[in-house]
């Protein structure tokens, strides 16, 4: 890897990655602060309840990779749900446990959902519908070059081994 010729210059208000977390960061924070108080879940748990919501069922590993939370997070929500019967649990063999939402969860998962889209649309209030779009296919297109950035990262493994 070329070592850089001039000092970089870090522009944090057009630096994306860092855009794209203190959106996340702050969205994230007051949903976790909504959702715990209207709905007794924090956003975690929106996250597992979502998830099973759409997909039906899933395994705690396939609900990590999807939502890109760490597993013992996926694990710790879910509990979580387990105990105020929104999921019900099986086991598939020795390591894999799938979930499922119970009614009292679906339940849940439908007036979280409501919440949820609201406080979407306010979020995206000023923007066309193009625009719209647009950003939700600009996201896809960076989510989609994520295994570029993690072949990066590993080759600056290697380069620090040198």
């Amino acid at each position: 890897m070329p070592s850089p010729k001039k000092k970089p210059t870090l522009v944090l208000d057009e630096y994306v990655p860092g855009l794209i977390s203190w959106l996340h960061n702050k969205y994230a924070s007051d949903g976790s602060e909504v959702y715990r108080r209207h709905f007794g879940i924090g956003i975690a748990e929106w996250n597992v309840l979502a998830y099973l919501g759409v997909f039906g069922s899933g395994s705690g590993a396939e609900m990590s990779r999807f939502l890109g939370m760490d597993k013992a997070a996926v694990s710790r929500a879910a509990n979580k749900l387990k105990t105020k019967k929104f999921l019900t649990s099986r086991s598939l063999d020795k390591r894999t446990t799938e979930f499922a939402l119970t009614p009292e969860g679906q339940e849940s998962y439908e007036c979280v959902t409501h919440a949820a889209l609201a406080r979407e649309s306010v979020l995206l209030e000023g923007l066309t519908a193009t625009e719209r779009r647009t950003v939700i296919k600009l996201i896809h297109k960076m989510l989609d070059n994520l295994p570029k950035v993690y072949e990066f990262g590993g080759a600056l493994d290697n380069h620090d081994k040198d």
